[in-house]
């Protein structure tokens, strides 16, 4: 058995924030971080309900380009999250 040593890598940020209004920070917490681009990405049920729009209004009120990426399935598999790229 080989194994791959040049797997491609996703640098995610360790910070949370937990509290009443927490979900409305998107952009805030980017541009923070110094994020100029964002993907987000949902499933169609919080695309659907504006879940997803409010995040890329958040992001974008703070100057964040975002895309939107809302075809995860529940327990995604391997080609449900390269869909995603």
């Amino acid at each position: 058995m080989t194994v791959a040593t040049d797997l491609p890598r996703i640098n995610i940020p360790s910070t949370l924030v937990i509290a009443g209004g927490a979900s409305r920070r998107e952009g805030t917490e980017a541009k923070r971080l110094g994020i100029r681009r964002a993907l987000v990405v949902t499933d169609q049920y919080l695309q659907k309900i504006g879940l997803a729009d409010q995040v890329q209004q958040d992001l974008a009120k703070e100057s964040v380009e975002s895309a939107l990426f809302a075809g995860v399935d529940p327990d995604p598999s391997v080609a449900n999250m390269q869909a995603g790229l």
